[in-house]
């Protein structure tokens, strides 16, 4: 679909078109609706990711917590990290990049938990912005 199609849904249709771009966090797409038109893919991503940041604690956590963990991690290890921040490992990699590998999730593990809210917030962002390419072209 094109940026200006999108400008031009209801809410409803807005969401059920790029509300899945946080696994189950819809509500970021709805909040990001009433700042439509989209200038730009730019401004369609940023508005998005803005929403999230500006939401409560406990919805980036449930936002977190609900991500898929990042494939080809060595299970224990992802064991251990779920168990230390109470949401699984993400990495955001893009097809044809190397996968993340035993060292960013041993590098990781040494985070605090601020830290790596932050930093999982950064990785899911991006897979968003991944998955904002496919639906918007």
């Amino acid at each position: 679909m094109t940026l200006a199609e999108l400008n031009g849904y209801d809410k409803q249709q807005f969401v059920a078109a790029v509300g899945g771009v946080f696994d189950s966090a819809c509500w970021a797409a709805d909040r990001a609706w009433r700042k439509r038109p989209f200038a730009s893919f730019d401004d369609l991503s940023t508005k998005l990711i803005q929403e999230v940041q500006a939401a409560s604690t406990d919805e980036q956590l449930a936002l977190l917590q609900a991500a898929a963990p990042a494939k080809d991690s060595p299970r224990d290890l992802a064991e251990k990290y779920r168990k230390k921040f109470g949401f699984p490992f993400i990495y955001a990699v893009k097809e044809g990049e190397a996968p993340a590998g035993v060292e960013a999730l041993n590098r990781r593990l040494k985070s605090t938990a601020d830290q790596e809210v932050q930093i999982s917030l950064g990785h899911t962002f991006r897979i968003a912005r991944f998955r904002l390419e496919n639906i918007v072209g």
